[in-house]
């Protein structure tokens, strides 16, 4: 635990308070878009399959933003409103309430997006009659990926002590940061194989396509997947940049927490994420 000067330094530091602020806005109109887009779906002439995951994907952004909203609002509030610096981190039991749902989406998001890439190929393989297929394997990759990203987030935090207060919460302590960060390089990973494998379906598709020797279902079906991959493609992206920043730059402020102060180290890494 810090001294209570230190977590004076922290809550009354004009730039923490700025990043804490920041991201419960962020995280508040990120909800809203969300939102936006997840009425937009309605609109998406996909397979079912495809549309099942998609939509769960955007649900959970909803999840992840309304999580994230809450719990820096609430921190702000604290750190704004108690006078006592030694009293104003939240227990290690509502920490983990408030921090896990957002926690297992930022998890949920690379395996639903690496589903997308799964299901897409599998259309790809039986394009001829895939679209007499139900919405079976939508619901299991979603389930799958869901359950996966609980257990890994569970591994991750396993070791977390109940008995503690911090003056920010994180996921990361230091009782579960070594397991955090490798799962966060894991995600990564899985992000990178994800864009891959997704440029791999394109160069297929378009193989596909130029061969012109199909019936009327394959060709829905290739020109569905084109359609989806230039969706997927920007995101898969978009993610693969921000989980690999994410993950160096978490890995270099816990490899060179010693020579920061406690302000400088809180504020860093809560700019990371």
């Amino acid at each position: 635990m810090m001294s209570c000067s230190n977590e004076r330094q922290i809550i009354t530091n004009a730039g923490f308070l700025a990043v804490v602020a920041s991201q419960a806005t962020a995280g508040f109109l990120s909800a809203i878009f969300s939102i936006i887009v997840l009425r937009k779906c309605g609109n998406l002439h996909v397979h079912q399959n495809c549309k099942i995951l998609i939509v769960s994907m955007v649900m959970l952004y909803i999840v992840h933003s309304v999580s994230i909203t809450i719990l820096q609002t609430t921190q702000l509030i604290r750190y704004l409103t108690y006078y006592d610096p030694c009293v104003v981190g939240l227990s290690t039991v509502i920490c983990f309430c408030l921090r896990l749902p957002a926690s297992v989406c930022t998890t949920s998001f690379a395996s639903l997006l690496f589903a997308i890439v799964f299901e897409r190929a599998t259309a790809l393989w039986k394009r001829g009659k895939y679209d007499a297929y139900g919405p079976q394997l939508g619901y299991a990759l979603v389930t799958i990926s869901i359950i996966v990203s609980l257990a890994s987030t569970f591994w991750a935090v396993q070791k977390v002590e109940f008995d503690q207060h911090s003056v920010y919460c994180s996921t990361a302590t230091s009782q579960t940061a070594d397991r955090v960060m490798l799962l966060c390089f894991l995600i990564s990973g899985v992000n990178i194989i994800t864009l891959v494998g997704i440029i791999a379906l394109f160069i297929f598709n378009e193989f596909a396509l130029s061969r012109r020797e199909f019936d009327l279902q394959s060709s829905y079906q290739l020109r569905e997947n084109a359609y989806v991959i230039r969706i997927m493609l920007p995101l898969s992206i978009f993610q693969a940049i921000c989980y690999a920043i994410f993950s160096i730059s978490s890995g270099l402020i816990s490899l060179f927490r010693d020579k920061l102060s406690p302000v400088q180290h809180k504020t860093l890494y809560t700019t990371a994420y």
